[in-house]
């Protein structure tokens, strides 16, 4: 009886999917390349509403036919497109008698253009933060725009304009198809879409472990005991930054290495037996200036004097962005660690730190399982934290603005522009004439 009940479900679903597949066919049934579908959903002051819009490559002078049977009744041109659904231009009252429960519109969609030139401008951004931006294999040189070309031939035309001069940094944005900023309310094309996304990098202390000031983590750990997200807002300039308690994408915990607490930080740094009376603090990128100024002004509180630099990266003390990936989480921390190897450190004991880190690295690299990968990505955070006084910061937000012809505008799943499917469409062209 079982085994009868069973076979009757398996008809059954075999029916719905060949009625379903069937009802498909007819839908696409008389539609030509380059057009969509839709039902007529209205009728009203003299304007046809349709069933579809900008998702589907509907724009404003899209041409569109309206169907009945084998009988093309009318043809005109969309007025206004919005997402999920557009409307038409006036008929002239040519559908008043029309019973339009019989009909459907032809709606021409948009042509992709493969070789137009997508230009993409970064507003108040370094190298490194754009290069973490986009793919590994794709890298800005240091010119203040560069052309590059991209594995499958998309052409980019990169822009990294800063703010030293407000005006031409806004009128040359008006000149790329995508913005991506910090700042969610700088001056944007007209018709555009925005969303967000975490950056995929995060803002980090880091000591130079060739220096005495190094020892044993104390001076970046009195700083970070200074630090806290309700900061934020004042030492970044943008719109959400994220505090990051983790060195690694996957790794956020939702707590902080250590709480907030200005006056142990003082005591810590006070007992501190190197304790400098010169430093040096280095930032890799001018959106980290106003937290190296912090930084800067709680030592010299302490009679430190400190002498910042966005060129010197042989520096007491690092500030700098690593690259994060969702798909890879020990990416961020080889970085960190290939970052440190490139000096000698100055003891044994954070030479063997870096060693066993090292290893840590070597065993997620190895590991075929999602959840050993990430515990020994969380053992080598551990250690760069508090063995070796690293401390994450924050992850900045970023805002990508982009003009509507642009399709699949997309961060991937490693957290990184997808540059490889962003497509510019041909939008369709004014043509006053209607033919009936």
């Amino acid at each position: 009886m079982y085994k009868s009940l069973e076979v009757n479900i398996f008809y059954n679903i075999l029916k719905y999917l060949s009625i379903l597949f069937a009802s498909i066919l007819l839908i696409d049934a008389g539609c030509e390349a380059g057009e969509r579908r839709c039902e007529i959903l209205q009728y009203k002051l003299d304007r046809l509403y349709f069933s579809a819009g900008e998702e589907a490559d509907i724009f404003s002078h899209s041409s569109y036919k309206v169907v009945s049977g084998s009988d093309t009744l009318y043809r005109g041109q969309i007025d206004q497109s919005f997402a999920g659904v557009s409307y038409s231009d006036s008929t002239g009252g040519f559908f008043e008698t029309v019973d339009l429960t019989s009909c459907y519109a032809l709606v021409e969609t948009a042509e992709s253009d493969s070789l137009a030139v997508i230009g993409l401008h970064f507003q108040n951004m370094d190298n490194d933060e754009i290069r973490f931006i986009l793919p590994d294999n794709i890298l800005p040189e240091k010119n203040r725009s560069d052309t590059l070309i991209t594995e499958n031939g998309r052409r980019l035309l990169i822009s990294k304009l800063n703010d030293d001069n407000v005006a031409s940094s806004y009128q040359a944005a008006g000149d790329f198809d995508i913005h991506i900023a910090y700042d969610s309310l700088y001056i944007t094309m007209s018709e555009a879409v925005t969303f967000s996304a975490s950056a995929p990098y995060l803002a980090v202390l880091v000591p130079n472990l060739s220096k005495k000031s190094s020892s044993g983590g104390v001076l970046t750990t009195s700083l970070y005991y200074n630090f806290s997200a309700f900061l934020l807002p004042h030492l970044f300039d943008g719109d959400r930054p994220l505090p990051a308690y983790s060195l690694f994408a996957a790794g956020g915990s939702g707590r902080r290495p250590y709480v907030y607490d200005p006056e142990k930080g003082r005591e810590l740094y006070r007992g501190f037996h190197d304790r400098p009376d010169k430093l040096s603090l280095y930032y890799s990128a001018p959106s980290l200036r106003k937290v190296a100024n912090y930084f800067a002004d709680i030592m010299a509180r302490e009679k430190i004097k400190v002498n910042i630099s966005d060129s010197d990266n042989d520096a007491d003390l690092i500030l700098t962005y690593l690259p994060t990936d969702n798909q890879t989480p020990q990416r961020s921390l080889r970085y960190l660690y290939e970052l440190l190897n490139k000096t000698e450190a100055a003891d044994a004991s954070r030479k063997e730190t870096l060693t066993i880190i090292g290893n840590y690295l070597e065993a997620a690299d190895a590991a075929d399982r999602t959840e050993t990968v990430l515990n020994y990505c969380t053992l080598a955070d551990r250690s760069f934290i508090h063995d070796l006084g690293i401390f994450p910061l924050f992850r900045p937000t970023l805002y990508v603005t982009f003009e509507k012809y642009l399709v699949n505008c997309r961060f991937d799943a490693s957290g990184r522009l997808d540059v490889y499917n962003i497509t510019k469409l041909k939008l369709p062209s004014e043509n006053m004439e209607t033919e009936r």
